[in-house]
């Protein structure tokens, strides 16, 4: 029974036991097998892992190598088991070699070795770059061997070194610019922005450093004027919708207080978190700025001046197209610029008054500058003359490119001028009916006649005075001279000049300059000569103070278009030109640059009896508001003094400043006429008042009775017309026939007029015919006042 017992438990022990030894072969099974996969996952993942894996023995020699080798180097990975490493000089270059030795060393010893990078030589010799890292194998304690690694980074090391360059070059680049910033900022969804990078100018254009800025953006966005910062983030966000390049132009407050213009220019790229890169620069644009609003600003003046030119200005290409008019050119042709523009010259004015013009354009395009008058009649019968300028156009390159037109309307001075003809005609036809100052000569020189006029310019009482006083005290001594060379010259020739200027000293000591034509004529049936004199000592005074100007103003070109200008009259009441055209150089001999910031070159070229006119119209144009125009003259060093004429239309600036914008051209020409036809008109004026005086001295000569009459009816008439505020030349006319109303009595015999006792009933009658006799003598006489209905109306009964 014992031993019954004793097996069952040694039955039940076995049981027990090798249900344990069955349940540790099944773990032994389960963990072989666990071994045998994390074998293959080792041999697979050693065979096919990029980086090369390799171990060493004691001895320095190579037990394994990875299959990845061939992949970095081109060799095989049997090409290094069993070598040694001091037998890899082929592989690696000679100080990567010892760099090698000593790191293993190093690691046998038990040191920690950091990854170093070596110079790997590849089947094809090129230059591989590893870097490798390694551990000792310990075994019981002891280093039996090194395990190590080693990972090709050749593209990462280039792509670091390109990247380095790069940067390199942007931080070169970033610090050349002169006011230019280059930054990088991060845009997150949560709407923070982080700089990333800035470029050192960040501390010239803001104050701050680098390290600075990123850390707090705000020190930058913080920078930006308040009017401009929601633009900016608006355009960012525009700008983010797209992936688009944005540029935005705000102002920024300088460090020093000062507000400067940037323009932020940047780009995004759109990053894997979400989150936005901008790569952008930033660059001072406030001297462009500066430049833009000043060019806008001459291009509104240049267009408000060429528009208020009194001239009509155009630009016509090389192929006779219109390339621009200005509004004067609009209003006076009354087409508008789309009507106009991109047509040719006979397209729009007709082929005939093409033809006429293209010979003087053609010049202009030449390169010459030239100038025509112009006539043509409009579609209603009106004949208009134009005083037609063409200039070059010339291009940066100085080709032409076509001209420029300035036409000016002279109508009204070819009107003048036929004025001045017809009355010259007037005039003369005046002289040959009755004029002041008549001598009637034989050919031999001796005086036949003389009337009043003539006396009273010498000076005499009588013709018999006249005749008996010598010549040596009537004439000067150089008039008495030339009167001998004539005398000679008619004896010889038979004739002498028929017009000439003679000086005489009157009876009194006073001189006279008399102007003198000379004509032959029939008198009493005997050739004789009729000598009409002129006073024009008044004239002769200012033509001798003239002289020398007149002479070089003939020397002037009539082709100068003028000047056209902007005048500024500052605050503190100094003057500049900030704007003048080219033509400033030949009206005032400076440049536009000489007169932009001070007038006084201009100023000195005013003659001074000049100086204060133009001021004084200045300031009463500035005072007044009102438009500015003054006749001055001009000398520039050697040139001859110029008339010009300048007009402009006053604008005032907030600040003060008071702008004209107008033109000055010159008028020297002009005004020339307008003396000499104020002459002329004052010689026909003192013509038809002398013959007045002749005809009223001749009436009362024949009617004692009534000496004096005529003159006192004519003050009478006179004052009344004054009293009743009629017009000068009315009160004028009203005196002139007032004078000569008893005209008519000319033609009554004189011993009616003289007589005594009382009147016959037929001599009474021939009196009252005076009236009638008065106008028709005077109805064929040319007067600017109906004289000849005036006498016949002057005994009319109301």
């Amino acid at each position: 029974k014992p031993l019954g017992e004793e097996m069952e438990f040694f039955r039940r022990y076995n049981e027990i036991l090798f249900s344990k030894l069955e349940k540790k072969m099944l773990d032994l099974e389960t963990l072989n097998r666990k071994l045998r996969t994390m074998e293959e996952r080792t041999r697979l993942s050693f065979e096919n892992v990029t980086d090369v894996i390799f171990t060493l023995d004691m001895d320095l020699k190579i037990i394994s190598m990875s299959p990845s080798v061939e992949k970095v180097l081109g060799y095989k990975a049997q090409d290094f088991v069993g070598r040694n490493v001091s037998d890899l000089g082929s592989i690696l270059t000679g100080q990567s070699l010892d760099q090698a030795i000593n790191h293993i060393s190093g690691i046998l010893k038990g040191e920690d070795m950091p990854p170093l990078i070596y110079e790997f030589i590849a089947k094809d010799q090129t230059i591989k770059i590893g870097e490798v890292s390694g551990s000792p194998i310990v075994r019981d304690g002891n280093i039996t061997g090194i395990v190590a690694v080693a990972r090709d980074i050749t593209d990462s090391r280039r792509a670091q070194e390109a990247l380095r360059d790069s940067e390199m070059r942007v931080q070169a680049i970033s610090n050349s610019l002169p006011n230019g910033m280059i930054y990088q900022i991060i845009a997150r969804d949560d709407g923070t922005r982080q700089l990333t990078y800035l470029s050192d100018s960040v501390r010239k254009m803001y104050g701050i450093s680098p390290e600075e800025g990123m850390a707090d953006p705000s020190l930058i966005y913080g920078r930006v004027h308040e009017d401009d910062i929601a633009s900016l983030m608006k355009a960012e966000e525009e700008a983010l919708k797209t992936l688009s390049t944005f540029r935005m132009e705000v102002r920024v407050r300088e460090p020093s207080g000062g507000i400067r213009w940037s323009e932020f220019s940047s780009s995004p790229t759109l990053m894997k978190d979400g989150s936005t890169c901008w790569n952008g620069i930033e660059l001072v644009i406030t001297e462009r700025k500066r430049v833009e609003e000043d060019l806008r600003r001459r291009e509104e003046q240049f267009s408000l001046i060429i528009n208020s030119f009194p001239g009509r200005i155009a630009r016509i290409d090389r192929d006779f197209r219109y390339q621009f008019i200005n509004n004067q050119f609009e209003n006076f042709h009354g087409m508008k610029s789309d009507q106009v523009l991109g047509h040719t010259v006979a397209e729009i004015f007709g082929e005939d008054i093409f033809q006429r013009l293209r010979p003087v354009m053609q010049k202009a395009l030449d390169g010459e500058m030239v100038s025509a008058d112009t006539r043509f009649v409009t579609p209603k019968g009106k004949t208009i003359y134009g005083l037609n300028n063409y200039i070059p156009d010339r291009g940066p390159d100085g080709t032409i490119r076509g001209i420029f037109g300035v036409i000016f309307d002279i109508t009204k001075i070819k009107e003048a001028e036929k004025a001045l003809k017809n009355s010259e005609e007037n005039f003369r036809n005046s002289m040959d009916q009755s004029i002041l100052g008549v001598r009637i000569v034989s050919d031999e020189g001796e005086t036949l006649y003389a009337n009043k006029a003539l006396l009273d310019l010498f000076g005499f009482d009588s013709v018999e005075e006249l005749k008996n006083t010598p010549a040596s005290k009537c004439y000067t001594k150089e008039s008495l001279a030339e009167n001998k060379i004539r005398r000679e010259q008619r004896k010889q020739h038979g004739s002498g000049p028929l017009n000439y200027v003679i000086s005489i000293v009157t009876k009194d000591g006073k001189f006279r300059h008399l102007d003198v034509f000379r004509k032959e004529i029939m008198w009493d049936g005997v050739k004789c000569f009729q000598v009409l004199y002129n006073d024009i000592t008044d004239r002769r005074r200012v033509e001798e103070a003239l002289r020398e100007r007149d002479i070089r103003f003939n020397k002037l070109s009539l082709n100068v278009p003028g000047m056209i200008f902007q005048f500024m009259r500052r605050p503190d009441g100094t003057y500049c030109v900030p704007f003048s055209s080219n033509s400033i150089k030949d009206l005032f001999g400076c440049s536009p640059e000489d007169v932009r910031e001070d007038f006084s070159p201009i100023a000195k070229m005013v003659l001074p009896e000049d100086v204060d006119k133009v001021k004084d119209s200045i300031e009463l144009s500035a005072k007044q508001m009102t438009t500015w125009q003054c006749e001055y003259r001009v000398q520039l060093p050697g040139q001859p003094v110029r008339w010009l004429f300048g007009q402009s239309t006053p604008e005032k600036l907030p600040d003060g400043s008071i702008v004209w914008h107008g033109f000055d051209t010159d008028i020297t020409e002009r005004k020339k006429e307008q003396v000499e036809l104020q002459q002329t008109l004052d010689r026909l004026s003192k013509a038809m008042n002398t013959t007045v005086h002749l005809l009223a001295g001749a009436v009362e000569a024949r009617d004692p009775y009534t000496a004096g009459h005529q003159t006192r009816s004519a003050d009478l008439a006179r004052a009344i017309a004054a009293e009743m505020e009629m017009p000068r030349e009315k009160i004028e006319g009203i005196g002139m026939a007032g004078s000569i109303h008893d005209i008519g009595k000319l033609s009554v015999p004189a011993e009616i007029l003289t007589k005594s006792s009382k009147l016959t009933r037929v001599e009474f009658a021939l009196v009252k015919e005076h009236a009638v006799k008065g106008y028709e003598m005077l109805k064929d006489v040319e007067s600017p006042w109906p004289l000849a209905e005036m006498v016949y109306q002057h005994h009319e009964r109301m």
